[in-house]
């Protein structure tokens, strides 16, 4: 009788071992997404952008009496105009969206492989009725294609992903949070709002900076605070290209000087501005005590809330998100058409000139800085707008311009985009 070899079940496990992987191949990959592809363009209605401006509002929300239950809704549709940019940004192709019922949440996720040919399509489910303070919802089921996958190997992936891509400050979020609570298409996040609570969630948020970044947020938070000290800023009024300028130029000497590079410089700049154009300073964020000085007035056009539109949207559209920064201002407009200020194209205007500067910032931060620094005029970085309809009500808007997708409506922001493309920063633009 032959003597068995020894490497027969080695063998049979190895052969075993393929198999399940073939087959595991077989079962997560599939021949197309299981999401439809994205809108092209801003949808043709208000509400999810009405909605999304009602959630910017519910942000910057008086802070309420120490120790009271502070909470924010969070509509479905302004989750997805966050989440869908910003993976396919990521990953060019992808897709997802985040679906809310009544005490649970699934988020799906389609991405394609370097082929083309075939797709991974991730569904997670979350229970959101447990409340565990400090901790994010719990992942009930995970599924890659029609593979199976453990939660808690889902959880862990997840969590070294996140350490690898933001480190440990990440972990510190969850503690600010008291609880969650789904129904159909909204979510609210609850927290404890206290002075500490809010000092340790700016923190987190400033921790969560790449290195870099947040070295170049302390210098220009510093150059900022010196600028507040002198003669010339005494009106306490500012020009956005100004206040540019002024951050710009210790910016690109720090560059030349090979301390840092132009991209975390910018981004920072970029922060800074948009932060006190609201009236913030990005003190909380590096663990420092808000200044006591009062804060420079910026303004674009002599008016502040078009250095609010411009400068939110050009850090927003830094961030991969120029189609949620124009959504947001698209929004405002449809409802202030509603019964607020009214529909206004140059605030629209506003906010497509800061997208533009973002992008174009993201893709030459060297050539975009040093043009700051030495100084570019408001007409050169700013579209000509006191000539656009403003104050229109909803009747008027539509009348007008048929409403959001109506050919006379797309040919008023056609001609506000080819004002910016012909303005004097991106002729000659790489």
């Amino acid at each position: 009788m032959p003597t068995p070899s020894p490497w027969r079940w080695p063998r049979r496990l190895l052969v075993l071992a393929l198999v399940a992987m073939l087959a595991a191949t077989a079962l997560a990959l599939q021949t197309g997404p299981s999401l439809p592809a994205p809108e092209p363009s801003l949808g043709h209605t208000s509400g999810p952008w009405a909605h999304a401006q009602r959630w910017l509002q519910q942000l910057q929300v008086q802070r309420q009496r120490p120790g009271a239950r502070a909470g924010l809704w969070l509509a479905e549709a302004d989750l997805n105009a966050l989440v869908a940019p910003a993976l396919a940004s990521a990953r060019p192709g992808a897709r997802a969206h985040l679906d809310l019922e009544t005490d649970f949440a699934q988020l799906r996720a389609n991405w394609p492989t370097a082929s083309g040919a075939l797709w991974l399509n991730l569904d997670l489910r979350f229970d959101m009725a447990e409340q565990r303070p400090g901790l994010w919802p719990r992942l009930v089921s995970a599924r890659l294609g029609r593979l199976p996958l453990p939660p808690a190997w889902v959880d862990a992936a997840a969590q070294r992903a996140l350490d690898a891509k933001l480190g440990p400050a990440w972990r510190e979020l969850p503690a600010a949070i008291t609880g969650w609570q789904a129904l159909p298409g909204r979510l609210r996040v609850n927290w404890a709002q206290d002075r500490a609570n809010w000092r340790q969630l700016a923190g987190t948020a400033g921790r969560l900076l790449p290195a870099p970044e947040r070295e170049a947020l302390t210098a220009h938070h510093t150059a900022w605070q010196a600028l507040l000290a002198q003669p010339a800023t005494a009106d306490r009024t500012w020009a956005v290209p100004q206040a540019l300028q002024a951050l710009a130029r210790p910016a690109l000497t720090r560059v030349q000087e090979g301390r840092t590079q132009a991209e975390p410089e910018l981004r920072a700049l970029l922060l800074t501005l948009a932060l006190h154009a609201v009236g913030r300073s990005p003190a909380p964020l590096l663990d420092q005590a808000s200044p006591n000085p009062p804060p420079l007035r910026l303004v674009m056009a002599e008016r502040d809330d078009m250095a609010q539109h411009f400068l939110i949207s050009a850090w927003l559209a830094w961030q991969g998100n120029e189609q949620f920064a124009q959504a947001l201002g698209l929004g405002k407009e449809l409802a202030d058409a509603q019964g607020s200020s009214g529909f206004s194209f140059n605030d629209l205007a506003a906010d497509e000139a800061g997208s533009t500067l973002g992008r174009r910032a993201a893709a030459n931060p060297a050539g975009m800085l040093a043009a700051l620094a030495t100084g570019v005029p408001e007409a050169g970085l700013f579209p000509r707008v006191d000539d656009l309809p403003e104050f229109l009500s909803e009747p008027e808007f539509r009348r007008r311009f048929g409403g959001v997708g109506a050919p006379a409506f797309d040919a008023e922001r056609q001609k506000i985009r080819k004002r910016i493309a012909a303005l004097p920063l991106y002729q000659g633009w790489p």
